[in-house]
């Protein structure tokens, strides 16, 4: 009998979480030693998936690696490492920050009770780029940071070092003085309502004669609490921000969400796929036969069927470029993301094609969505960034390829890739694509070349209407009635349907009241 998945095991792996085999072999650290930093509090808990084994987080590779830094560089005990690490809530960036500032703390800064201070002369120095002392002076000013007075100079925490450092960079990409202000008047404001709730707390909570350490302990927790839970919540709006638009064109069942399928039947795509099994039962080895039924399959979102069809494509023909981008597509939609991740990184190390670019670009930020983790969705959209300008750019010398390229790219960037909506398509762009698959003639083009055309004209029309719609301008009226008269029957069309439907219902409903009132 099967046993059944264990849903703590699939959870881990979708979050990235690694095998103790995985760490070992990136960190090169033995076995022993990763379950002794463990024991040292130096690593966070993996999540058990049974009795006998476990699942590590992404983020214990690094760790690691800053246990080894801050013991060669700093010459610090495995303690002392722990203390950081616990403080800072096992934050690889955060803790990186400190080891960063402690690298800084060059002859000038100085001890005192066991901590090292730096003055502000280093701190502006470690700017990129270095700042003026006025800036500072403004920093001090809106009490963003608060310095300490050591051995009769100014002086600043490691924490406080770390905190200028973030404000400098959030001014350089365009965030005032005033707004982290407003941010900081917010966060002090929260922080004073959980000392309440603190103070709340001791006075219910049960002391004994070790009062204080009890105290402490307690407050320790509250604030590591504190932290993550404001972390979480962070990172949790912005991820919910980042879900707005994901299912403009492909729908939460993976599923592209138009044409419908009466429209790809009427199209004749049954038929065909079809025609092409039938072809296939008598001569398995068709290449050009199994091309073109991983392309049917593809236009009915059928990734299951794609997956397998393109590994057999691949079996024949191991360099099929069209098979590649075709695979890491299906294990994209089929979920698996970092087996998409590690299959296409495999294939461009064989081929510069732009769609496996395209496609590779688009599962780091599948996998990345599933982690939940902004810092991480934001870098794989700027990798993706990279990879589609380079797609772009390969494929300008071929025009079908160009401008399924520039397709795909403008309706990414409208629905999976930009949860922020600051890299959507203009609306030159669109009526530029618009007009170029309108002037495409279908006579000659065979069956799958038709509904690939059909399917082209109806994504760039609604992506169009869905700008103008912003816009609240008037042409969008006649791009849904484009999109009804293709396909009356598909999603989008009853979503583009939907303002005039509750217009309609707007005035049925103010019928009677005017009925009465007369």
């Amino acid at each position: 009998m099967k046993r059944a998945r264990n849903p703590l095991a699939a959870r881990a792996v979708q979050q990235g979480y690694l095998s103790i085999k995985t760490v070992i072999q990136r960190t090169g650290a033995h076995r022993q030693t990763i379950h002794y930093y463990m024991h040292k509090g130096l690593l966070p808990q993996p999540a058990r998936t049974s009795r006998t084994s476990a699942l590590y987080p992404p983020s214990t590779v690094d760790l690691i690696e800053l246990v080894k830094a801050f013991q060669q560089q700093h010459r610090l005990s495995l303690d002392e490492i722990a203390g950081i690490f616990q403080r800072l809530s096992y934050d690889v960036r955060a803790i990186s920050g400190e080891l960063e500032a402690r690298n800084l703390t060059a002859p000038g800064s100085f001890l005192s009770g066991g901590e090292t201070f730096l003055s502000g002369s280093q701190i502006l120095a470690s700017l990129d780029p270095p700042a003026k002392r006025t800036w500072l002076d403004a920093v001090l000013a809106k009490g963003l940071i608060q310095p300490f007075m050591r051995e009769g100079e100014e002086a600043f925490s490691l924490l406080a070092a770390e905190l200028v450092r973030t404000i400098w960079n959030g001014v350089r990409l365009g965030i005032s003085l005033d707004q982290f202000e407003k941010l900081n008047a917010l966060i002090t404001a929260e922080a004073r309502k959980e000392v309440d709730q603190l103070r709340s707390l001791m006075g219910k909570h049960s002391f004994t004669d070790d009062a204080y350490r009890q105290v402490a302990n307690l407050f320790s927790v509250v604030e590591r609490f504190g932290s993550l839970q404001r972390k979480a919540a962070l990172h949790s709006g912005f991820m919910l921000n980042a879900q707005e638009s994901l299912y403009l064109f492909v729908g939460a069942n993976r599923k592209y969400t138009f044409p419908s399928e009466t429209f790809l039947a009427r199209m004749g795509l049954n038929r065909e796929i079809d025609r092409l099994l039938l072809h296939l039962d008598q001569n398995a080895v068709d290449l050009a036969a199994l091309c073109n039924l991983a392309r049917a399959y593809h236009l009915r979102s059928d990734w299951v069927h794609l997956n397998e069809i393109s590994q057999e494509i691949l079996r024949i023909d191991p360099n099929n470029e069209g098979a590649m981008a075709y695979l890491g597509q299906s294990l994209t939609y089929l979920g698996r993301h970092d087996e998409a991740v590690t299959t296409l990184e495999t294939f461009l190390k064989a081929t510069a094609n732009p769609v496996v670019k395209l496609r590779y670009g688009q599962a780091l930020v599948s996998r990345a969505r599933r982690m939940s983790d902004p810092g991480k969705l934001l870098d794989a959209i700027v990798k993706k960034a990279r990879l589609f300008s380079e797609a772009v750019r390969d494929s300008r010398h071929q025009p079908a390829l160009y401008r399924k390229i520039r397709l795909n790219l403008l309706l990414d960037n409208m629905s999976l890739s930009d949860p922020l909506c600051l890299q959507g398509p203009s609306v030159e762009e669109l009526e530029q694509l618009h007009q170029e698959f309108s002037s495409i003639r279908e006579r000659g083009l065979p069956v799958l070349g038709k509904i690939s055309l059909a399917m082209a004209r109806m994504f760039v029309t609604y992506a169009l209407y869905v700008i103008r719609q912003r816009e609240g301008h008037r042409d969008a009226i006649g791009l849904r009635r484009e999109i009804l008269s293709i396909d009356p029957n598909g999603v989008l069309a009853a979503r583009s349907a939907k303002p005039a439907a509750k217009k309609t219902a707007a005035r049925k409903k103010a019928q009677p009241a005017r009925k009465r009132a007369s």
